[in-house]
Order: C-alpha cells, then structure tokens, then sequence
C-alpha cells in the first residue's frame, strides 16, 4: 500500500492496517507499505507494527 502521498492517518487507519497484516499471513498474500514520512512511520512504531508489517522506503 502506497503511503507516500498521505500526510496524516488517524489511529483506526492503525487498527486496519494491523487487521491487513494478519489477513496477510496467508499462503499467497503479500502485503507491505510503501511510506517515508515521520509522521506515517512514528505511529506505525509506536504500536508496533514496523515489526509485522514490512515497511519500503522509497528514494526521493
């Protein structure tokens, strides 16, 4: 999922994405998040979903 144009996110995005990423356990199912900005990736580590969910960080 390609965050790389989103600013702000409320904590139920945080809630759906650590949903996604259990559903994304499943044989076939791949799922990552596309982001660089501070305030996408503080929450994300916060709550601990840097660990589960695979986190690529593009060049400018």
């Amino acid at each position: 999922m390609d965050l790389t144009a989103v600013s702000f996110y409320s904590a139920r995005v945080l809630d759906l994405l650590g949903a996604q990423a259990k559903h994304a356990h499943r044989p076939g199912v791949k799922f990552a998040l596309v982001a660089r900005q501070r305030a996408i990736l503080r929450p994300l580590a916060l709550r601990g979903l840097d660990r589960t969910i695979p986190v690529l960080r593009p060049s400018r």
